[in-house]
């Protein structure tokens, strides 16, 4: 399974490892060494069928349902000297929750599904271009942006219980 991660106002995206994902909503050991984790909410699609080349209006057939997420990205290992840093804090195990996901009629949030759908159908477009996605591939759209990461506001440290949209969960360094 490929997680393909971009942020809404970022033309670019990345891919996350399938073993980032915690299917059990487990607590969360942080390893040694990490003093302080981003807590990113997103949401995701999850793709029904294999994609390559797909055009922006065809691409709402390729997926039915939708779901929220939170990716737990490691802040202290990112440094401005080195680059790469950037996806060994995103590469954690067990790091991405998912709630169950539903039919987009369903699925609530403000501004779904017509806005949603549009941005998720221009990024399925762009990812296309260059990547394959498969079925029970998860895309998922950050909805923060860079900067909010890096404040307070989504910082998390210390026992912190999270609890949000179906996800619950314990940090525990």
């Amino acid at each position: 399974m490929n997680i393909v991660l971009f942020n809404n106002n970022s033309k670019f995206y990345y891919f996350r490892p399938d073993i980032s994902l915690n299917r059990d909503c487990n607590d969360y050991f942080c390893p040694e060494g990490i003093n302080e984790l981003a807590a990113i909410p997103f949401i995701y699609i999850k793709m029904e069928r294999a994609a390559k080349a797909v055009s922006a209006k065809f691409a709402s057939r390729y997926y039915k349902n939708a779901g929220y997420g939170l990716i737990l990205n490691a802040k202290g290992l990112e440094t401005p000297e080195e680059p790469a840093s950037w996806n060994t804090a995103r590469s954690l195990d067990n790091t991405l929750y998912i709630t169950p996901a539903v039919p987009l009629e369903r699925f609530e949030c403000s501004g779904c599904p017509t806005e949603m759908t549009g941005l998720f159908n221009r990024k399925i477009e762009e990812i296309t271009k260059f990547s394959s996605l498969r079925t029970g591939d998860l895309v998922c759209m950050e909805m923060t942006d860079r900067e909010t990461i890096y404040e307070k506001r989504a910082a998390v440290s210390g026992k912190s219980r999270i609890e949000t949209a179906g996800i619950a969960f314990q940090i525990i360094w």
